[in-house]
């Protein structure tokens, strides 16, 4: 199924949601990334009939759907809280949908979708004895039995350890690849954006800023702001007039002098600090230095000592740079 948004806006309060338009094709993984607060999850559940008083048109597959209430759309959704029925079997969660809609095959379904996500022995049990990540899987199951073209994911993975949330995003990025649904995706996790999806949509106060593939958006964010987000932390000089220039902290490298003249030289920069933090990460130390250019981060080979100078290292084809009007497109350094 095919979604897309025309003329989308809607205004609650001092908040205004602005989507000229947002095209995602059939059986695409699309996510919506942005901060909280940018409109995410309101852009959700207006797509999904929960919200309405938007101006513009919802189109699933050619058909306007902005006027139908939530059960005549065809589309499933995972919530952040999951809503799953305490009271309510495994079985009877993920049938709850399909005898909703009065599907034949319901036991036959639940059975599939039961060996799709590996819970075939849990049918009988209360979700409220499951883990945080099996009921992740019931609560997509549920969305799943009915068939829904369009399935809505609304940060389905925040309340999940950092463990859990690497696993059940391979689950879900497995369960697209086989059962092959169109899914719109909600995070403020740039992590889990790059890793699930097919195209990312950047959000900041209601505005789509910026739509493009994972490797686009990491390798050429189209603002400073889009590059913040995107991690590239480290804001620098450019080297004219005007221009900034942002690195990410991994591609940085601290270590302590003598070390080249600190300056704009060559194919790396290089700049003066005092260690400010230093925390180990498991294979290496990430490393925080006060400069004349503010905080820089980067990645130390060893523990280094608060107040001990340092030098940070920036490969110049690692930067992003932007002109003055930060609106314009990035450039190499």
């Amino acid at each position: 199924m095919e979604l897309e948004l025309s003329g989308i806006r809607y205004t609650e309060g001092d908040f205004t949601l602005s989507i000229p338009r947002l095209h995602i094709a059939n059986g695409e993984f699309f996510t919506l990334l942005g901060p909280s607060g940018c409109g995410k999850s309101t852009t959700l559940r207006l797509i999904s009939g929960l919200l309405d008083g938007a101006q513009g048109t919802i189109s699933l597959s050619g058909r306007q759907v902005q006027d139908l209430p939530p059960e005549k759309r065809n589309i499933g959704m995972v919530f952040q809280d999951l809503a799953l029925f305490p009271h309510y079997t495994v079985e009877g969660n993920i049938g709850y949908g399909i005898h909703r809609t009065g599907k034949a095959d319901a036991r036959d379904r639940i059975d599939r979708l039961l060996h799709t996500i590996s819970l075939e022995g849990f049918k009988s049990r209360h979700v409220d004895t499951l883990s945080g990540g099996e009921q992740q899987r019931v609560a997509i199951a549920r969305s799943l039995a009915a068939q829904p073209g369009l399935l809505l994911l609304d940060e389905p993975l925040s309340a999940l350890d950092a463990n859990m949330r690497t696993l059940m995003r391979r689950e879900i990025k497995r369960l697209h690849r086989e059962l092959k649904f169109t899914c719109l995706y909600v995070t403020h996790d740039q992590e889990e954006a790059l890793g699930l999806s097919d195209r990312i949509g950047v959000m900041f106060g209601g505005s789509l800023v910026q739509t493009g593939t994972p490797e686009e958006l990491f390798t050429a964010p189209g603002s400073p702001q889009v590059a913040g987000f995107l991690g590239y932390a480290n804001s620098l000089p450019g080297e004219k007039p005007g221009w900034s220039c942002y690195a990410r902290p991994d591609a940085c490298r601290i270590g302590a002098p003598p070390a080249p003249a600190p300056g704009n030289e060559g194919e790396t920069l290089t700049v003066e600090g005092v260690i400010e933090f230093s925390e180990y990460t498991g294979n290496a130390y990430r490393c925080g230095a006060r400069t004349e250019h503010g905080l820089l981060e980067g990645i130390s080979d060893r523990k280094r000592g608060t107040g001990e100078p340092c030098v940070i290292t920036i490969p110049r084809d690692k930067t992003i740079c932007f002109p003055p009007d930060t609106g314009g497109a990035p450039t190499g350094s």
